[in-house]
């Protein structure tokens, strides 16, 4: 995650939990006794007050109840735990620093997962593009041509070297439709599904392909990418056109979760991807 993105997250999440901790203490609770009364262990309630984990709105409800506080306290509480939990951040401001700046906040955010899951319905994912996809991204992405692209895609490549650590686990699920779409010409195009057909053997890197022509699952949603094994520790992203949502309420990222666990039962993967892959390659050889 962004430092920038950090230090608002942070900052939402001390205030909210020295609020917390004033209520359990103004309650004259000890952390054990709350804990019991919440039904959860004596370190999630040392983690909530010490900021470490957001707790959920359910668990902010519980706690200020728990605590004997007023209905217009609760409420106040659960609006900046809402808050706390999803926050937005431009393009522009997140793009000050320049592409390079960027892509080292995200190697950051994957480097601290141990599992990440992502769907991408309309382009190639960007740990998986070759460089000259990935430059046709930036450009297409940025109108104004930006004077640092070949910059952003060296360090778009450098991210990449974190698909060998053996110690993560990898999810990719990819629409068809997103491989088919020439966003770079054909030749390079070519390229770019060799570069995926090169990783589908990789043991702790799985590749799915969501096929055009199989039943669908479940509505076919935006991108989005998952950081983390479950709803309780892990963060998801979502890229709009003019900025991008981090979303940490353990309901919210269930959520995703489900809906990868669907799009994942309709795709192809592994050795079963390389025909479709063939396929979609056929059309740019033509």
């Amino acid at each position: 995650m962004s430092s920038d993105v950090d230090e608002v997250a942070a900052s939402a999440r001390s205030r909210l939990a020295a609020t917390l901790r004033h209520l359990r203490h103004r309650a004259d609770l000890s952390g054990d006794q709350l804990a019991k009364l919440l039904g959860v262990s004596q370190s999630k309630v040392s983690r909530v007050e010490n900021g470490r984990t957001a707790p959920s709105v359910a668990d902010v409800q519980a706690w200020a109840r728990a605590c004997g506080a007023p209905t217009e306290v609760v409420e106040d509480l659960v609006g900046r735990a809402e808050q706390a939990l999803t926050e937005a951040r431009t393009w522009r401001s997140q793009l000050a620093g320049g592409l390079p700046a960027k892509q080292e906040q995200i190697g950051q955010l994957e480097a601290g997962a141990q599992v990440i899951r992502l769907f991408q319905p309309t382009g190639v994912p960007g740990l998986l593009q070759t460089a000259e996809y990935a430059r046709r991204v930036f450009m297409l992405a940025n109108p104004s041509q930006r004077p640092d692209i070949a910059a952003g895609v060296a360090a778009r490549l450098e991210r990449q070297q974190v698909l060998f650590d053996e110690t993560k686990r990898f999810e990719f699920l990819i629409h068809e439709a997103a491989l088919r779409w020439p966003i770079t010409s054909p030749v390079a195009m070519l390229g770019q599904l060799d570069r995926i057909g090169s990783l589908l053997d990789l043991p702790h890197v799985d590749i799915g392909i969501v096929p055009l022509d199989g039943p669908a699952p479940t509505l076919l949603p935006h991108a989005f990418c998952i950081f983390g094994e479950g709803p309780e520790d892990a963060m998801v992203t979502v890229e709009t056109l003019t900025a991008e949502l981090y979303v940490r309420d353990p309901q919210d990222v269930r959520f995703f979760l489900d809906t990868f666990a669907q799009l994942r039962q309709g795709a192809a993967w592994g050795a079963d991807a390389r025909p479709l892959l063939a396929r979609i390659a056929s059309g740019f050889h033509r």
